[in-house]
């Protein structure tokens, strides 16, 4: 289900997923947490495409919620099950907020519990 946001979630910052993408969908930054949850290091996604590790079931849903951050220009929750560096998959809360500024969009994430 994709929803519009208001705020930012309030979330322990210790256990988010923060990336940045650009309008193509490549990787251009993201946190340590990556390694850490996921397994993947860095150089493993940069200038990669975002939904490339996204489940195949879930990516026409996660394209169209990014696609929805970018058009409204308003933050954008979705959920979908995104790869571990070991191929398993886990299920992942995200937020997509469109920055005009810079024209990048950024995402933070939250393993599903």
């Amino acid at each position: 289900m994709t929803q519009h946001l208001p705020t930012t979630p309030d979330t322990d910052s210790r256990s988010q997923l923060r990336a940045t993408i650009n309008l193509s969908g490549s990787i251009v930054s993201l946190d340590g947490a990556w390694h850490q949850q996921l397994g993947w290091p860095a150089e493993g996604l940069l200038d990669t495409i975002f939904v490339t590790h996204v489940y195949p079931d879930d990516l026409e849903h996660v394209i169209s919620a990014i696609h929805l951050a970018v058009s409204n220009e308003q933050p954008v929750r979705f959920r979908c099950r995104y790869s571990h560096y070991n191929n398993s998959y886990l299920p992942i809360n995200w937020q997509a907020h469109f920055k005009l500024d810079t024209l990048y969009i950024e995402l933070i994430g939250l393993l599903a519990r």
